[in-house]
């Protein structure tokens, strides 16, 4: 896991930028892929970005795994914060620290999901159908898709080593697209790889243990979402420009994550997926947002 990857959103466009240590680079969606445990495979969670290219053809766009995860691993952090939260990245056993990475659990999973939603400031993922409890397992992870309003930020804190804001939530979608079917994804991915339009970060070592099949099929149930539901027209008539007089600062970060959301769920509806807003409500937070859009 990179934790020191820096990352930023745009108010207008809403672009990410991520920084990992040569340049800034633009997304037009950055979401995330997780799946349960099976077997004697542990499960697994990655990031997944699509690329902004600049082109306004309605055509596949690049993607990169950006980061991964199983458990914590003490390697990716700096000592200093290993040593405060010991407890997330070390088990003992018989007297001795064992790291938890070389055997995850699913509370493991929980805590990987949580520092990889924080550091890419996620807000959608993907998991597998047909898995109610494993569904309900990431919906009631504290972190990840809620947070306690009688807890304050400072406590957090002390819980969450990549914690920014109670109000960076993840919404967990488990009806991908062809996500019932496993051969698929693995081709999918397969192809994406060929055609050079997926790469794969370095540290990405996971997905590039070939023994291991839940890295792939996290990433293809990405894939195969944002295969399916695409944003060319939501992007066409963006222009990029330099963007730095775009950026969030403190001062206005409260109103951009409204306006944020707002249009994030209005493209989501757009494109037909559920989110909880009525075609009414949809329709008039469309028409004030991109009523200057020609």
């Amino acid at each position: 896991m990179n934790a020191n990857v820096k990352v930023r959103k745009r108010v207008d466009p809403s672009f990410i930028e991520i920084y990992e240590g040569d340049e800034w680079q633009v997304f037009t969606r950055v979401w995330m892929g997780i799946v349960p445990p099976h077997g004697t495979e542990a499960g697994y969670a990655c990031v997944v970005g699509e690329v902004y290219d600049d082109d306004p053809r309605q055509k596949p766009r690049p993607k990169i795994l950006l980061d991964e995860g199983q458990a914590l691993h003490p390697d990716d952090w700096d000592g200093e914060i290993v040593e405060y939260y010991e407890d997330l990245f070390y088990t003992e056993i018989d007297g001795e620290n064992i790291a938890k990475h070389t055997n995850p659990t699913l509370h493991d999973l929980r805590m990987v999901s949580v520092a990889l939603k924080d550091l890419y400031q996620v807000d959608m993922g993907w998991t597998l159908p047909a898995h109610p409890p494993f569904t309900q397992f990431l919906r009631s992870t504290e972190g990840l898709c809620l947070y306690d309003s009688d807890i304050d930020p400072e406590t957090y804190k002390q819980w969450f080593p990549t914690y920014r804001s109670s109000d960076n939530v993840l919404s967990i979608m488990d009806e991908p697209p062809m996500g019932d079917d496993q051969e698929y994804g693995k081709q999918l991915v397969e192809t994406l790889l060929a055609r050079n339009e997926l790469q794969v970060n370095e540290h990405c070592k996971l997905f590039q243990n070939s023994h291991l099949s839940h890295p792939v099929r996290a990433v293809g149930l990405v894939c195969a979402a944002m295969q399916v539901w695409d944003w060319t027209f939501a992007i066409r008539d963006i222009e990029e420009g330099d963007g730095y007089e775009d950026i969030i600062d403190a001062d206005m970060e409260e109103e951009a994550k409204a306006q944020l959301n707002a249009e994030d769920a209005v493209r989501l509806w757009q494109a037909g997926i559920n989110t909880g807003l009525s075609d009414e409500e949809a329709q008039a937070i469309e028409n004030s947002i991109f009523s200057n859009v020609t």
